[in-house]
């Protein structure tokens, strides 16, 4: 998996920084509207906040709200142009090994599922393989970092439920990984099966 992460930032080193610029400032934002939210509830309460302070904070939090929305919407455009970027090179370079012969030793099960499949599977990747889980995880820091700053007892209860999960997936996310490389071996040897019968 190491060795996959280090192919997509040398591949795609530049538009990476761009994506992982866009998640952190999704990242950051995430907790602000809660702070809006705060300040409206307790300046309610206690009776100190005016009809101007109510509009000002609500302005607030849905500037907030608005500019998050851009980024996730310029990430996810730009996760999935660089995607399909990947898929079309990718595509191109199978085609150009096929028709050139340079590895006659690749069969025709391999050559199809690598430009159906797995090129689409893999463009995915190339798009959200950074960027996609440093959303997920900074917005999740984020969020509890300021819960635990407001309300220490509160934060403590929310790591207390988090930790546990993340565990559980990274360690099924290993065997996810050894199935998902098992379907490729499989999807391949079907392939090349269904050729040969063809080809007879």
């Amino acid at each position: 998996m190491i060795r996959l992460y280090r192919a997509v930032l040398k591949g795609t080193g530049r538009a990476q920084i761009l994506l992982i610029a866009l998640a952190l400032g999704i990242s950051v934002l995430a907790p602000v509207p809660l702070h809006f939210q705060k300040e409206i509830v307790n300046g309610l309460t206690d009776a100190t906040l005016t009809t101007h302070g109510i509009l000002v904070l609500g302005g607030g939090m849905a500037a907030a709200i608005l500019a998050s929305l851009i980024l996730k919407w310029a990430l996810g455009f730009l996760s999935n142009r660089l995607g399909e970027d990947i898929i079309r090179k990718m595509r191109n370079h199978v085609y150009h090994v096929a028709r050139d012969g340079h590895h006659p030793q690749l069969d025709r099960g391999t050559l199809t599922t690598a430009i159906t499949t797995e090129a689409e599977d893999l463009g995915r990747f190339y798009g959200y393989a950074i960027s996609g889980p440093l959303v997920q995880a900074g917005t999740l820091v984020s969020v509890i970092t300021f819960v635990t700053a407001t309300q220490p007892e509160l934060g403590l209860i929310a790591m207390a439920v988090v930790l546990p999960q993340i565990v559980v997936v990274l360690v099924s996310q290993i065997r996810v990984n050894e199935l998902v490389g098992d379907r490729v071996i499989r999807l391949r040897a079907v392939t090349t099966s269904m050729s040969h019968e063809r080809l007879h």
